[in-house]
């Protein structure tokens, strides 16, 4: 009985000593090609309030699902707040906010977990379509247990970016067609993503 407790405590040790030598950077990119100008996609993504309509994170998924919006509900600074049985609670940010290449924002999950995301645009004026890439990034910390579930965040946060870009494309293509030159003389080039 004693070696065999010895041997367990042995494994687990080695276990979490192993976790410090895995990553805890992470990051998770989906994309696709979608047949509507910018100007229509960034109407979906700036403002928050159409989220619940495109994103996987939405009250068919979680009945329960409340969210409340701060006094900014587009563009830079703004929030919203949620909290249901299955998502948890969190927070979102909109951090930066450009017409022609997208936005990039903070979500505070659970109290805990931090993560930056980024919606970017590639704009094909002449074919009136948009190439958009979400990015998702983070890091685990330096809890042991959270960084043996990295291997698995593709899986699962990429499977919600997929569908959340499948409905916006379906939205943003059966929408009326808006003309690029609506979108007012663009803010300074987003600078690119460093998956931090």
């Amino acid at each position: 009985m004693v070696k065999f407790i010895v041997g367990i405590s042995a494994v687990f040790l080695l276990l979490l000593i192993g976790a410090y030598f895995l990553p805890s950077e992470f990051s998770v990119q989906r994309s696709q090609t979608i047949n509507a100008g910018h100007g229509t996609l960034y109407a979906w993504v700036n403002n928050l309030k159409k989220w619940n309509e495109w994103t996987a994170w939405n009250n068919q998924k979680d009945p329960t699902l409340q969210v409340t919006f701060g006094a900014v509900t587009e563009g830079k600074g703004a929030t919203q707040v949620w909290n249901g049985k299955e998502m948890g609670n969190g927070k979102l940010t909109i951090t930066e906010s450009y017409p022609l290449e997208g936005i990039k924002y903070e979500m505070l999950m659970n109290n805990q977990f931090r993560l930056n995301g980024q919606i970017r645009f590639t704009p094909d004026l002449e074919a009136n379509r948009t190439q958009v890439e979400w990015i998702t990034s983070g890091s685990m910390g330096n809890n042991p247990v959270f960084r043996y579930f990295r291997p698995f965040l593709d899986k699962w946060i990429g499977t919600d970016l997929e569908e959340g870009l499948q409905k916006l494309k379906l939205l943003a293509e059966t929408a009326p067609t808006q003309n690029p030159d609506s979108v007012l003389q663009a803010p300074p080039t987003m600078p690119p993503a460093t998956g931090k």
